[in-house]
């Protein structure tokens, strides 16, 4: 099953980028959307990121079976999961430790980046 989504994904990538007609790029761009939200996400884009190594090492030829688009999708898609995943965690971890502890949490801006939250007593 992964294999047939890995190349719907491999398809959608290429009518979004190829295709010369709008309503169809929009509908891939849809269909991708939904696709990186679902858990299948995870094991599709790693697929796609190892089907290429793998198959390298079967042959002594170098060609790329998989588009370099389909690839730098399925590494983004592990970056945005993976650190949703952290944000998650460490929100959640935020919300135990003051519940628990009753610790106040404020805001730190600092110059390069955005906000950090930062424990002020404890």
């Amino acid at each position: 099953m992964e294999s047939s989504l890995q190349m719907k994904v491999v398809q959608a990538i290429h009518v979004l980028n190829q295709d010369t007609e709008s309503c169809n790029r929009v509908a891939a761009n849809q269909w991708l959307v939904q696709f990186q939200q679902a858990d299948s996400a995870w094991d599709v884009a790693a697929c796609i990121l190892t089907s290429d190594h793998n198959q390298q090492q079967q042959t002594s030829t170098h060609q790329h079976s998989l588009p370099y688009e389909a690839e730098f999708f399925a590494a983004q898609i592990l970056k945005r999961k993976w650190a949703l995943s952290l944000k998650t965690r460490v929100s959640s971890a935020c919300g135990v430790l003051t519940s628990s502890h009753n610790i106040s949490i404020e805001p730190i801006n600092l110059p390069c980046h955005s906000s950090i939250k930062s424990p002020i007593a404890v």
